[in-house]
């Protein structure tokens, strides 16, 4: 099991706020101890994931839930509550929430086959999730409403706490290039290539420019959260494959966020992608840094997917 901010630390790509052990690295906590054990806190305000930790630890099928509820587009949170609602009477029970949950969970590695053994254990333990969402006694229920602000106070505190992790300073702002580090961070593109594209930006955007705001950065965290909604936009909008330019690019990041994308935001992230500097970024060079941004944070893995005869969403 691990505590909140452990989730947060797994899904951030070299995370400073509260950096992971490594794989195998833990310490066993008794039930007695547990009660008495003062957890790492969430510093945002208002915190979910500090309210679960004060119900417990999350365990790994509360994990794979959270990582699968946080990489889910949000016109796809209605399509995810469906998958779990079991009966369709509008709400999730203890129990249907388990019978799904090990479902993606049963399986070394994660996302395997269904036992009742399993689904058991789940609604016998004593995990946070569980007992914030469903009450100790798990007699609680949750409705699709509450569902939906679920997803959207755990979204947008992963949010905050990634734009705290280059806002040291907390003033509601960050450097263009810091914005830019954050978009290349973990990325397969060559160390070389990478200070390249980063140059461009500083000759534009001194360290004292006009800078990255939180509303700016939540929107385009919400258009690379959803990446492949990104890339199917842009894959229709070009299907000439001549590129497309900023104000297509702004067009299709605000369908995918919907959420008006800022200008500034979005010239920035286009001088980091134009390389040839011609005015149009093409889907080979917004590959490797928007749609690939999804895999290290393991997204891409722990999405809700659609398939539809030959599409799949």
């Amino acid at each position: 099991m691990m505590s909140p901010l452990d989730f947060f630390g797994a899904i951030t790509p070299d995370c400073s706020i509260h950096p992971g052990a490594g794989s195998g690295v833990y310490e066993e906590i008794s039930d007695e101890k547990l009660k008495t054990l003062r957890l790492d806190k969430s510093p945002v305000e208002g915190s979910i994931l500090n309210e679960i930790g004060e119900n417990g630890l999350i365990s790994y099928a509360d994990y794979c839930f959270l990582l699968s509820l946080l990489s889910t587009p949000i016109r796809f949170v209605d399509t995810a509550f469906n998958l779990f609602d079991l009966t369709s009477d509008e709400k999730i029970s203890a129990k249907e929430f388990a019978y799904v949950s090990t479902k993606m969970s049963h399986k070394l590695g994660g996302f395997g086959t269904y036992t009742d053994v399993d689904q058991s254990a789940i609604l016998a333990s004593n995990s946070g999730l569980l007992n914030y969402l469903f009450g100790k006694e798990r007699s609680k229920c949750l409705s699709r409403e509450e569902f939906r602000i679920l997803h959207n106070d755990l979204l947008d505190e992963i949010i905050q706490l990634e734009f705290i992790e280059y806002d040291k300073e907390k003033t509601g702002s960050i450097s263009e290039g810091d914005f830019c580090h954050f978009l290349l961070n973990k990325t397969k593109i060559p160390p070389s290539q990478k200070a390249k594209m980063l140059k461009k930006v500083d000759q534009i955007w001194p360290k004292k420019a006009r800078g990255i705001s939180f509303p700016s950065f939540k929107n385009f965290f919400l258009v690379l959260a959803s990446g492949t909604e990104l890339e199917r936009g842009l894959f229709f909008l070009d299907v000439e494959n001549i590129g497309v330019d900023l104000e297509e690019f702004r067009k299709v990041a605000s369908w995918v966020s919907h959420n008006e994308l800022s200008p500034h935001t979005a010239e920035v992230v286009f001088v980091l992608l134009d390389d040839a500097g011609e005015g149009r970024i093409h889907k080979e060079s917004v590959g490797p840094v928007l749609f690939d941004w999804r895999q290290p944070r393991g997204f891409d893995k722990s999405s809700i997917h659609v398939q539809l005869g030959q599409l799949k969403i």
